[in-house]
């Protein structure tokens, strides 16, 4: 702990945990899902917004937080009970909107 405990960030154990709706950028739908079949997560995070803030933004609010491995498919956006991407007229390009991302001191 580095304060007296009344800030979030005082404490020894911060674990952000949120839908961030950070997106794939850069990609086109296809390549991410082709990405996706193949296992290519470095392909992916290349390109995935919140990861690239972590790695590059000294002065991103989360940038003390340091996320694990992403070894898995994206988690957004699939069909109903399936799992198909977005196959709606959106067609929506998989992301990685759910993030785990804790704070370690």
């Amino acid at each position: 702990m580095q304060g007296d405990g009344t800030l979030v960030m005082d404490h020894e154990s911060v674990i952000f945990a949120g839908d961030l709706n950070y997106r794939i950028d850069g990609l086109e739908r296809d390549a991410v899902i082709q990405a996706t079949i193949d296992e290519n997560w470095d392909l992916l995070l290349e390109y995935d917004q919140l990861y690239l803030q972590l790695r590059t933004n000294p002065y991103f609010a989360l940038s003390d937080f340091h996320e694990g491995p992403i070894r898995f498919a994206p988690t957004f956006k699939f069909d109903v009970g399936t799992d198909l991407y977005d196959s709606s007229d959106k067609k929506r390009v998989p992301a990685y909107c759910d993030r785990v991302i804790p704070l370690l001191t």
